[in-house]
């Protein structure tokens, strides 16, 4: 092999692991960034604005159909800034918009910081929202960005109503009682969100399909995540810590997926899942939760796979009731749960599958790693698999068990993944070399 071939595969390699290292340092870490708007420079004093509809002359006094650099008071009015009607390009931005009360009375008057009403093709960015019943609002709209605005001292630092394709980004919604509150909205995307110290919920999804809520940071809420009657729904790669519950999903729920989460230290219980079906939980970590790292009632057909689940008081994983069925958890690391009082999972029924089939095995349970010294489907034949010889014993009345407990503390999941453009590179590069080599040989 030639030195300039080696030079190539040494870079490779390096590229390969520094990409690595990078993608295992955001997982973990998941630092979201708070856009915090102050009120600085000058901001230009203002009536509170109503745009009716694209031909409203109003637009005539906003160049560009932009709206930028006011400090409107709304006290008395309803919104500060009202726009209903509009599908043509149009945006708000830089403005201060506070103290929207006084009317309650329909949709155009809602006391809202910034209100869009049946609206498409619009952006809200850069504002600063205080004091007002909801510091955004929009409803019967699409294709709208909400974007790096500062929503504190809300009742709802955003709220979305009955609208689709509607991208919520990158904004900070702090001490208000929801964070963001969105109600019959599909298609959208809700990421890279500041949601701290509201009183209910840092956000809330209700009747809301097909949506994504991804890399949102959401601490010291009494719910960081919450949803309703949600189908098809993705949460990916949120933080969710110190809350009173961490994700709580109930009444309905469908066909959601849970993955990449950090959940930690949540006073309560770090993830709630009750009356839903078909949902995937998977490679997330919970740690630290007070009561449980994981609860299920009523929730039919989930996949629970490759979670850290440690430092629980109580139970790492419980599923409650009878209803609870079909269920499968393998491939997932039980670490320190339970106060070292038992079993580190209960369930009060035996309808689950706590392991896959032999041999890949079920979960990584740290107080039960041994022995090890048998093999095969049931455990009776000569020569250690990686299996414990005996079943995990799972707490509750049906003594349910884990057929296969692993004695290895990095599972993975069995499924085939397609290899890295590293690592096809890496090949056929060998593989070149290796036709060099005997080319030359045989020259």
């Amino acid at each position: 092999m030639s030195r300039k071939t080696v030079i190539i595969c040494v870079l490779l390699l390096f590229a390969s692991g520094l990409l690595s290292g990078i993608a295992n340092a955001e997982k973990m870490n998941l630092v979201i960034k708070s856009y915090v708007i102050t009120k600085t420079g000058t901001y230009t004093p203002h009536t509170p604005i109503r745009i009716n509809n694209d031909t409203d002359p109003l637009w005539a006094s906003y160049p560009g159909r932009t709206i930028s650099g006011y400090d409107i008071n709304g006290t008395g009015y309803g919104p500060c800034i009202f726009i209903g009607n509009c599908s043509q390009l149009f945006t708000v931005q830089n403005c201060f918009v506070h103290n929207a009360t006084g009317n309650y009375s329909s949709e155009y008057y809602y006391s809202t910081g910034i209100y869009l009403y049946n609206c498409s093709n619009g952006t809200i960015r850069y504002n600063n929202c205080s004091g007002t019943s909801d510091g955004v609002g929009v409803s019967y709209s699409i294709n709208t960005i909400i974007w790096r605005n500062n929503c504190t001292k809300n009742t709802d630092g955003i709220i979305v109503y009955t609208s689709s394709n509607i991208t919520v980004d990158e904004n900070d919604c702090q001490q208000n009682y929801n964070g963001i509150f969105a109600l019959i909205v599909t298609n959208s995307t809700f990421t890279n969100n500041t949601l701290d110290y509201n009183q209910m919920r840092g956000i809330h999804l209700d009747k809301s399909n097909w949506n994504a809520v991804t890399r949102n940071h959401c601490f010291n809420n009494y719910y960081g995540i919450s949803m309703s009657s949600c189908l098809n729904t993705s949460v990916l790669s949120n933080n969710c810590s110190y809350n009173h519950h961490g994700i709580y999903t109930i009444v309905d729920s469908e066909n959601n997926l849970y993955q990449d989460n950090s959940i930690f230290s949540n006073s309560f219980v770090g993830f709630t899942l009750t009356f839903s079906r078909n949902c995937r939980i998977i490679n997330n970590t919970f740690y630290n939760n007070n009561y449980r790292g994981i609860y299920f009632e009523r929730a039919v057909r989930f996949i629970v796979v490759c979670n850290n689940i440690s430092h629980t008081s109580k139970y790492g994983l419980e599923i409650f009731s009878w209803d609870s069925r079909y269920n499968r958890i393998y491939y997932n690391r039980f670490i320190n749960n339970n106060g070292g009082l038992g079993s580190q999972a209960y369930e009060h029924e035996n309808t689950s599958f706590w392991n896959a089939s032999y041999p890949y095995g079920g979960n990584f349970w740290n107080d039960w790693i041994s022995p090890d010294v048998k093999s095969g489907p049931s455990q009776n034949q000569a020569g250690s698999d990686g299996i414990v010889d005996q079943p995990y014993q799972i707490d509750g009345p049906a003594t349910p068990k884990d057929y296969y407990p692993l004695v290895w503390t990095h599972p993975s999941v069995p499924e085939p993944h397609p290899p890295s453009l590293v690592l096809i590179l890496m090949v056929l590069l060998g593989l070149t070399c290796i036709v060099r080599r005997n080319k030359d040989r045989f020259a």
